[in-house]
This record gives structure tokens, sequence and C-alpha cells, in this order.
């Protein structure tokens, strides 16, 4: 739909907002580095409105889009990713410690000299496969040389960080490119009480009046309220104490505007409306 690029966040808000249980939202970084001799990095971030009302990560899973050179030294590899909070988590190991400052550890993949792997999509989850002996790169589900769990309970929201490394540019294609990153964040069920807030909560508007009204099945300490039109501007905002109904006027040209309310809890809920 073309309204979804008008205003995107919003629109993938109301699809979160309508999942129930572990709803996972994810998102990818699709610039190809290639890395020798050097680091690069992939930049995802997640807003509040990709996010919806999940405050907190339940379970997190990376996924890598990558190809190695010709000639690629795996044992030279290592990536890690670091939270918007500052946590990182190292997902591959190399003999040289270039992330993780230690030298004496044991490398994620070993070929035993030079090898090389065709595009495949790995994916660093906690509950995935070990990785094996003597290996480069695969598809599946493998399990990162630190837990992934480490980021759990931590908000999401901001950037993270992914770094790809090779220790030594050795001159003769022992390069690896990768050309999609994700990373899937799962969260946690929703309470009772916020499933309540979502499926009773509702919106009371006359298409021939400017007021509108929203109904809650009981008092919330707070609520916030956001309105925004179809461009994405936020074009009315307010609080609300004690209350289990708010009503408002919105004197705005015709058109299809959203209403977001969102409570203590911090669960939300968006309502799409019509002025004429």
């Amino acid at each position: 739909m073309k309204t979804k690029l008008l205003f995107p966040n919003l629109l993938f808000a109301l699809i979160i907002t309508s999942l129930s249980g572990n709803a996972q939202v994810s998102k990818s970084n699709t610039t190809n580095v290639t890395v020798n001799g050097n680091t690069a990095t992939h930049v995802i971030n997640f807003s509040s409105g990709d996010m919806s009302d999940c405050n907190f990560v339940h379970d997190l899973n990376v996924s890598l889009d990558w190809t190695g050179g010709a000639f690629q030294v795996v044992e030279e590899i290592a990536v890690s990713i670091q939270s918007p909070e500052g946590t990182i988590v190292h997902l591959v190991y190399d003999v040289q410690g270039v992330l993780n400052g230690d030298n004496t550890q044991f490398a994620t993949y070993d070929a035993g000299g030079f090898a090389t792997w065709s595009t495949v999509t790995t994916i660093f989850d906690d509950e995935g496969s070990t990785i094996p002996s003597n290996v480069v790169p695969a598809n599946g589900n493998f399990i990162p040389e630190e837990a992934l769990s480490a980021f759990d309970g931590e908000n999401p929201v901001g950037n993270w960080t992914i770094t790809f490394s090779d220790a030594v540019d050795n001159g003769f294609g022992d390069d690896y490119t990768v050309t999609s990153s994700t990373i899937e964040i799962a969260c946690p069920p929703l309470s009772n009480e916020r499933n309540e807030f979502k499926n009773e909560t509702t919106l009371v508007s006359n298409l021939n009046s400017d007021n509108i009204e929203i109904l809650f099945n009981k008092n919330y300490n707070t609520i916030n309220l956001e309105v925004y039109n179809m461009s994405g501007q936020k074009i009315l905002t307010n609080n609300y104490i004690n209350s289990n109904k708010i009503s408002f006027n919105l004197n705005a040209p015709t058109g299809v505007y959203f209403v977001k309310v969102t409570n203590e809890l911090g669960t939300s809920k968006v309502f799409k409306t019509l002025r004429k």
C-alpha cells in the first residue's frame, strides 16, 4: 500500500498491536559490506513506533546473508552485536581477538587453511544447533559464542550495531561480504490487563462533528493521546489522569487520521478515523 510509505512507523504499529502472544518484529540492513583486514558495521534502528507496546526484549535472533572470498581465512572472522543500552554480545570469535581483546580463544570457524563459501543465511539463535568444528559459515540456526539472552529485559528502541571484522588482509582474496543482516525481536506475551486494554478500548466518532470520544473498560492512572495525519505528522497530543473516557475535538481538514492512546503500562492501541 502506498500509505505505508507515508506513515511507516504507525502503520507497522497497527500490525503489531493486532497480534497476541509473542509478537515478533524484524528489521534488516541490506547495505553490502566487504571486510578484509578491517571492520565494518551494519546499524539497524528500531523506533518506538516499530515496537508499539513492546517495551523490552523477550528473545532476539540475528541473521546474516554472507559469502566468502576465493581464499578466505575463516579463523580471522569475528562478529558482534551491540544493543542501544551498550550491551555487547560476540557471535563469532576469531583467533586474534580483534573485537573482544582475547587472543587465546578458539576461533568459531576453522577450515584448516584457505576456504570459501557460497552465499548462505546463518541465523544466530540461542535455541539453535552447536556450530561444529572445522567448518565455514553455513545455512541454519546456530548457537552464538555468547548468549543473546544477555539482551533480555532491555528496551529494544534505538540503534543496534552489528560489527564485522577480518583480522588480516593477506593480499590474496581472503575477504568476505555481508549482503544483509536482520535482527528479529520477540516481545513478551501480553498480560490479561494489556489484552483487555486492546480488546475493550473503543472509539466513538461522528463524521459530522469534530468531537471524538474514546471509552476504556476501567479507569487508568494516565492516558497519553497522540493524533497523526496521513503524512505522519503529529497534530495533537494530550495527557489524561484517572480516566475511563477521554473526549477531544479534532479540528482538522478533511482526511484520514490515526489516533493512538497509550496507558501507564505502555500498552497502545491505534484507531483510524475519517474527518469530513
